[in-house]
């Protein structure tokens, strides 16, 4: 069910799967790349509630439908979300899922990142000169299929030249018995320590490098923008 990313030049982007440890191995983690009609982009990781296999169809369905809106309804990512929303009413019981859904246009001689957070871990986003920033606004959303009257929200950054983008599932930083905050710092940490590696290189050392265990699946997506400075 990993999807085949697009070409997005001159933008590198780079997917890493890894099932949990222990059983059940499988969950709901998903993640999407879509070239739009209109020449941007769209970036979604997301993750359904439940870490059984049986969370893994529901997820198909949810990325396939989402898919849908943004490639034929587009506008910006909150309009998408409330969309969903109200598509996932169809079901007797509406499964729940977080996700970050983007879109990344290009402004002049610039990417502009918008984006809207239905109650999952913030990007993160690193750049030589800036450090590590987690894209944390104050107005988070609820995740969907909870309540499609809750109000959507967008948010924009620049993404410098150079940057690197983080999207990921929360397999990624929860541990049993581990503070969120600490493992969160830890993840900048390690990220800032490898801006300069192939993205290939990045994403193994993230989710794999020394021989790390997950109690969650783990689904990665990273994202590096060019740095014509440097040419």
């Amino acid at each position: 069910m990993l999807p085949a990313l697009p070409d997005l030049s001159p933008l590198v982007c780079e997917l890493r799967y890894e099932p949990a440890s222990e059983l059940p191995r499988l969950g709901g983690d998903w993640c999407d790349a879509v070239l739009l009609p209109d020449g941007a982009v769209s970036l979604v990781i997301g993750d359904v509630t439940g870490h059984a296999v049986a969370a893994a169809p529901i997820m198909a369905q949810i990325r396939n439908m989402l898919r849908a809106l943004v490639f034929d309804h587009g506008g910006p990512p909150s309009l998408v979300v409330s969309k969903l929303d109200r598509a996932l009413t169809m079901f007797a019981e509406p499964p729940t899922a977080t996700l970050v859904l983007t879109r990344l246009e290009r402004v002049a001689d610039e990417f502009v990142l918008r984006w809207s957070n239905a109650g999952h871990p913030p990007p993160l986003l690193l750049h030589p000169g800036l450090g590590a920033r987690f894209l944390s606004p104050a107005r988070h959303g609820i995740p969907v299929g909870v309540d499609p009257t809750v109000p959507r929200y967008d948010h924009a950054q620049r993404l410098p030249p150079g940057s690197t983008l983080l999207l990921f599932t929360d397999g990624l930083v929860e541990r049993r018995g581990q503070d969120i905050d600490a493992s969160m710092a830890a993840l900048a940490d390690q990220a800032m320590g490898l801006l300069d590696a192939p993205l290939e290189r990045l994403c193994a050392e993230l989710v794999t490098g020394r021989g790390r265990l997950f109690d969650d699946d783990v689904t990665l997506l990273a994202l590096r923008v060019p740095d014509h400075r440097a040419r």
